[in-house]
Parts: C-alpha cells; structure tokens; sequence
C-alpha cells in the first residue's frame, strides 16, 4: 500500500478496517478487525547538505574538536528504520572524526598540513543497517576559494525586460567570511552587467526576441581579494529571451480587391485569400480569421468564399467589408483589411412591370394531413411532410401585372390606349409584344417604349365590352446569361359604348298578322306584345316603346314604354292604323 509515493506505515501507525463475513443464508455477521501496520525499512538514508559540492576549510592549528562541518540526512522510514547515524569510511588520515548522532565533522588533533585538501568519504546509516551512498567532503587546512551556491544556473526572461532590472542574484559562501565582489568574465556584446556588491544581474538594453539573440552564456566570478586567483570561483549563467506577444498581425496588403465576380457564384466559390504575418513566435504568432460581414465566409487560411447568393443590383455592384486576423496571445492583438468585391452582372432577373400586382392572381393553397412531398405543377411551392409537421417553402410567382384602362368603340386609327414600363433589375434592354387577346389584330404595341394603340389600316373595329391583352416584356440579355427572361403584364381595354345603333324590330310581319281586337272591348284590353332589340351596350342598349297616331286621330290604344304590351285604349274602336315608335312598323288593328 503506498500514499502518494510514501508507504503507508510512513503516515499511518495503525487503521481500524471493518470487515463483513456474509454467509450463505438470512444471517451475517460484522466483525471489527484492528489491524497495525508496520514499517519495512525498504528506505536508505538520503544526504541533505548545500550546496554541492561539499566543501569545507579549517586552520592547520586547529585543536582537536575543532568544528569543520555539518553532516545532515534523512530517512523516511518510521522508528529505528528511520534513525541516522553518520561514520568516516575512509580519507582524512586520521585528522578527522564524525559524530555518529550528530553528524558534526572534527579534527581530532593532529597535525594538520597547511593548505593541503584532505578529501574524507562518509557515509549514513539507519538502525538497522541501511546505507547510504558515501558522500566526499573536500576539507582545505588554510584559505579556499568561495563556493557559489549553485554549480549553475539558468534562466528564461521574457524579451523588453527593462534594463537595469535584476532578474538573478548570485550568491557565494565565503570560507575566510570576507565581502566578495562579483564581476563577469564572459558577456556577449556587453548586454549585460552586475553589481560587484551584490551579485544582481540585469540587462544594459531590453532585447527583442523576434531580432536579437535568444540564448547567452555568462561567466560570472566571485572574488575575495581583486586580483588574487586563488581568491575567486566563477559560474556558468544561461539567459533564454522568452517571446513575448508584443506584436500585431499584419495583413500583407490593406485593401484586397477582386472584380467580375459573377452573382450566380456558389458558396464553395474561392473568391480570393487575404494573408496575415506576425512576428512573434509559438502561440503568439498563431493567427485566427475573421471576417466581418454575413455575406462572406473565411477558411482558416484566409481563404474568402460566399456565404449566400451574391447579387449584382447593389450600390456600385460592390460588397466592401472589414476582415481581421487575431493572435494567440494570452492577451491578443488583432489587425485588419478592407476586401472589395466587384460583382459581374449576370441576366438572372425577369424584367418587372412598373403596375403594382393584380391582387386577383393571389390565391391560398389548402393542404391535407397525408400530404407528401411534391411540387406545384408551375413549380410555385415545395410541400414536405415531415411527422408531425408541415414545411412550406415559397418558391417566386410570377404574378401577373394589371393595367385598366377605356377606349371609345367609334376610337380612330392609331389611338393611345394605354402605356406599359417595366424595368430590368439587370439593367438589360425590354422588348415588349402582345402574346394573347388580340385575335382580331385591333392593337399594335411599339416594341420599345410599351405605347399600345389602335391599328391604323385596316381601321379597327372594336365590339364587345372588354378586351384582356397580355403583354410580354422581355430582356436582351445583354448581361449574359442562359436565356432572355421575361415578364407577362395584364392590359383590360374597356370598350366605351356610342350610340350609333338604332331599335330594330326583327318580327315586324308577323305582329301585322297578329294583331286583332273586337270591337266594343273594355278599355286596357291586350291586343298584343311588340320587342325590338338595340345593338348598342349599357343605356345606349335599353328600348323604350311608344305609339305614334295620324293627325287629329283618337288615340285608342297605348303601349308600356318598357315591355312593349299594347292594349286598348277606348271602346269605340274600328280598323285603324298605328305605329310603334322608335325604329317603326306600322300594322293595323281591326
């Protein structure tokens, strides 16, 4: 059992464990088990001392218990497995001696010779036995250089460090207990300085990571007395420059520009691609675009592609939008573009008529549940059953433009009856014709501006009350595309009615064979109903009857003005004559 790489006796003396015996059957039983768990001494002695190497000086007069140094380890088992003690395994020459409890270092005073390094190997051991790996301990009978406290360093900082900010102290431990001085034995382009007194280095300058140099190796000295070598030590110092996000993505040009685009272009159309640098390195340098418009879409490589359709009728038939191009910094920078995209015009677009739409060609569609998926049969609407729910999709109408207008009937040669305009959204020339409703050749249309008229020869004969002409405007596609397209508009000539038509009685004859009364009848008796009939429309169309008399004769019969029934009009009655006005027919009554 281990904790987090220590055994488990190392933090625990002993642990209460429930154990549950279950037998087969309705019974079982709990039992608690305390169980005490004891250290193996699976652990050496590991030496603890700073820094290394281990060194140590002493006076070549120095009596006999004389301290020179401190010997410390450590353990990590429990109980005597865990106790240290410290033994001279070999070297000194019998000079020196180690308290096995304490680990302190002594002379046992002999002789010692002046300035002679005496190199001693000890050892620590725990109770029951396990070793240590020896440790040598290099002890001078005079004066000995200073020891820095590390055999090296390193150090990484970050680029636009200010200069004369310390970034590292040094340190050294003097065995005369004398002010050391610090100075630098190797520094490239003197970037570098430290202060004698100290042992703080800084920079003369800031550097740049992305232009100057991104490793330096430093010498460092620490000197007792100026001049005197046996007086100093030095140390190897490495400087890393770390990159810092200190610079902005730059596009490689500030306005990209791409023209005859075509509208019909799909969205997996690449337009163009826009391209970012940074200089700075790793994360920093890493670049992420963005593009800040809806109509585009941007790769991760800058690459620039529709993001809907495209349409050529805008203002200037230009999209201008902003891309921008952000770093990976923990605190990031952005730069930005200007894209110009120029569109081509393509003949994608019906001409349409200036009329608003004739509110009459709407009409609703009405749908049942079992529905399944199809299309109009003019393609006008898509019908998908999905479940539980229904999916409309409109497609464009056509729907038909509506011009009214009137004409008179007795109207001359080439008279305006009416104007259509409609206009191309591409820009293309309209040519207009009369496709239907001009069977009898009565109207003529001026391809170019839309004027309809009345044909000049023969001259035209109007009848009826309504004309329905459809007109076609179509596009030169000039703008190029697969077809001319084009538009219908509605054109309802009314006709106004002149009357130049007279009452006609078509059964003349026969009401002088019919009509008969005896004589002697009451006053309002029937004699007979007279029609005539009027080729003219609306009021010009309406008869209205009457009777005319011969001079200083006595009216004996009167006539409705608007059924035409006749009856008399006096008792004394003989053969006479009379004459039904408007277009006449005479007959006699006897």
């Amino acid at each position: 059992m281990k904790r987090k790489g220590r055994k488990v006796a190392e933090w625990m003396e002993q642990s209460l464990m429930e154990l549950v015996l279950i037998e087969l059957g309705p019974d079982w039983y709990l039992n608690k088990v305390r169980l005490k768990i004891t250290d193996v001494n699976d652990n050496i002695p590991e030496w603890d001392m700073k820094p290394y190497p281990y060194l140590a000086v002493v006076s070549h007069e120095a009596p006999a218990g004389t301290f020179v140094y401190q010997l410390q380890a450590h353990d990590e088992d429990e109980g005597r497995s865990g106790e240290v003690e410290y033994f001279l395994s070999d070297g000194g020459d019998g000079c020196f001696s180690v308290e096995k409890k304490t680990g302190q270092v002594v002379t046992t005073g002999l002789a010692l010779q002046r300035d002679r390094e005496y190199l001693l190997s000890v050892v620590a051991l725990d109770g029951l036995g396990g070793r240590s790996t020896p440790a040598m301990l290099s002890v001078v009978a005079g004066a000995r250089a200073p020891q820095f406290t590390n055999g090296s360093y390193a150090i990484s900082i970050p680029e636009n460090t200010p200069e004369e900010q310390p970034f590292l102290v040094v340190y050294t431990i003097s065995f005369q207990k004398q002010p050391i001085s610090y100075s630098l034995l190797i520094n490239p382009s003197s970037l570098f300085s430290i202060r004698p007194e100290t042992g703080e280095i800084s920079l003369t300058r800031t550097l740049d990571y992305e232009s100057d140099q991104r490793r330096y190796l430093l010498m460092v000295r620490a000197s007792e007395e100026p001049g005197i070598l046996s007086a100093a030590a030095e140390v190897r110092v490495q400087v890393l420059i770390t990159d810092e996000n200190d610079c902005v993505p730059e596009f490689l040009q500030s306005i990209y520009s791409v023209d005859g685009v075509p509208e019909t272009v799909t969205t997996a159309t690449s337009l163009l691609q826009v391209l970012a640098t940074d200089c700075d390195s790793g994360s920093n340098a890493e670049l992420t675009y963005y593009i800040l418009s809806p109509d585009f879409s941007i790769s991760p490589h800058g690459t620039i592609f529709p993001a809907s359709r495209l349409d050529y009728e805008r203002p200037n038939h230009l999209y201008e939008f902003v891309v921008m191009a952000t770093d990976g910094g923990i605190e990031p920078h952005s730069g930005t573009a200007t894209v110009r995209v120029r569109m081509a015009n393509i003949n994608d677009e019906a001409p349409e008529f200036s009329q608003p739409v004739d509110e009459s060609s709407l009409f609703l569609l009405a749908f049942l549940a079992d529905v399944k998926g199809q299309t109009t049969r003019n393609k006008s609407f898509h019908i998908q059953n999905l479940k539980d729910r229904l999916v409309l999709t409109l497609v464009k109408l056509n729907f038909l433009c509506r011009y009214r207008t009137f004409v008179s009937e007795d109207a001359g040669p080439n008279t305006l009856v009416a104007t259509v305009l409609a206009k191309d959204p591409d820009g293309d020339g309209i040519i207009y014709s009369i496709t239907s409703g001009n069977e009898e050749g009565n109207f003529v249309i001026d391809s170019q501006k839309g004027l309809i008229r009345l044909r000049s020869n023969p001259l035209p004969k109007l009848q009826g009350l309504e004309y329905v002409l459809n007109v076609t405007a179509t596009d030169d596609n000039a703008s190029g595309g697969p077809q001319p397209l084009f538009s219908t508009a509605r054109v309802i000539v009314g006709v106004d009615d002149v009357n130049n038509n007279k009452p006609v009685f078509k059964e003349c004859q026969q009401y002088r064979e019919q009509a008969s009364v005896l004589e002697n009848q009451p006053t309002g008796t029937f004699v007979l109903q007279v029609h005539a009939v009027d080729a003219d429309e609306g009021a010009n169309g309406k008869v209205k009857y009457g009777l005319m008399h011969r001079d200083s004769a006595m009216p004996a019969f009167r006539i409705h003005p608007d059924t035409g029934r006749v009856h008399t009009d006096c008792q004394e009655l003989s053969s006479r004559d009379f004459t039904v006005d408007r277009q006449c027919c005479i007959f006699n009554s006897s």
